[in-house]
């Protein structure tokens, strides 16, 4: 069972940031976000919560971004590094249902060989609500 309260910090520039909390398959869990450190991508500031493509490029490379249908640099988690168990967190999610059992982690959504431009540092929370 997760602590009630159960913080991590998500550094932009890693592929992966492990939180050290098991996930429980059926679990109902809320995360909230606060920006430590400035996010950016590149020299595109942002927030937990993503941004559409700013030029004909990224609109191009869309489908090469580990979770394709979020967001550029949205928070995304996974459970155990599986791809297949990928969901969006954002600035904050109040409802995840986990599919699945396994270690938290997360990661913003960017395309696997471009972590080195990212700057930033959020802080995760999660609460177990059920």
């Amino acid at each position: 069972m997760p602590a009630e309260n159960y913080s991590f910090d998500v550094w932009a520039e890693k592929k992966w940031n492990p939180s050290g909390l098991l996930i429980e398959q059926g679990g109902i869990y809320e995360f909230r976000t606060e920006v430590l450190e400035d996010l950016s991508d590149a020299s595109i500031p942002c927030t937990p919560d993503g941004f559409d493509s700013v030029n004909i490029l990224m609109t191009l490379t869309e489908w090469l971004r580990r979770a394709p249908s979020d967001k550029w640099f949205c928070l995304m988690g996974t459970q155990n590094f599986k791809m297949t168990t990928a969901f969006t967190i954002g600035s904050a999610r109040r409802d995840y249902k986990a599919n699945h059992s396994g270690e938290l982690m997360c990661f913003v959504n960017d395309v696997s060989g471009f972590y080195f431009n990212n700057k930033g540092r959020i802080s995760v929370t999660v609460i177990r609500i059920e």
